[in-house]
């Protein structure tokens, strides 16, 4: 059976109705706000954050997540097309969702050329040096300004780690990197599977536990994304 990225099946449904994922984004807003003003800025998040549609289904979140940066390249978005693509390959399923292996699929049958950086080993046991490098290429890609995904561990990053990990694969597309006043880092996604999910800011700690989990795997655009107009 292939490892799949399936926006934690029937959880994250649940989660939508429940106070307790409300509580958990005032909570996070609230931290936010303390940790002062941003300072520096890698990517364009803000610039990003209308490309950001909330997912249909529930093994929609890769398909989503490329899809965003899609747009992003003045390209069509039709993620019906892209679902019967999906299983057409044989790398999709409605209720399973995406191979971890066809992450960029949805790029490459657009003509967007991909860059994989595969899993540098399995789980918590990913190296220290595994971890800064991934982050070192994850800045260095989002300064250059290219589409970039990644396979994460859901339970860290939407403090709800109920049930195998295998339940929580999912994709985000990742658009920043900000650092505050405090000297916190925030991790910017559009998270097509959260309720609060449009340029969402992530705790560098808590995007790492999710990401390490998944051997830091990524995919990126070879090519950066055309200039666009500010958005004020």
């Amino acid at each position: 059976m292939h490892e799949t990225v399936d926006d934690a099946r029937d959880r994250e449904a649940a989660f939508e109705d429940d106070a307790v994922r409300l509580d958990e984004v005032e909570r996070m807003d609230r931290i936010e706000r303390d940790e002062g003003t941003v300072v520096a800025v890698v990517g364009e998040p803000d610039d990003l954050a209308h490309h950001w549609h909330r997912q249909d289904g529930p093994g929609d979140c890769a398909i989503y997540a490329e899809g965003g940066a899609l747009e992003a390249f003045d390209k069509e978005f039709d993620p019906e097309r892209e679902r019967q693509a999906g299983e057409r390959e044989g790398t999709y399923s409605r209720n399973g969702g995406t191979d971890i292996a066809a992450l960029g699929h949805v790029w490459e049958r657009n003509g967007i050329a991909v860059d994989r950086y595969p899993p540098s080993g399995s789980t918590d046991a990913v190296s220290e040096t595994a971890r800064d490098q991934a982050f070192h290429r994850l800045s260095e890609t989002l300064e250059q300004r290219k589409g970039v995904v990644v396979a994460v561990d859901s339970g860290p990053l939407w403090h709800d780690e109920a049930g195998p990990a295998a339940d929580r694969g999912h994709a985000l597309w990742v658009t920043g990197l900000e650092q505050r006043e405090s000297g916190a880092t925030y991790v910017v996604c559009n998270d097509s599977g959260a309720l609060d999910g449009q340029a969402r800011r992530y705790p560098i700690e808590d995007f790492d536990r999710a990401w390490r989990r998944s051997g830091y795997d990524m995919v990126t655009t070879h090519d950066s994304l055309p200039e666009h107009e500010k958005r004020t």
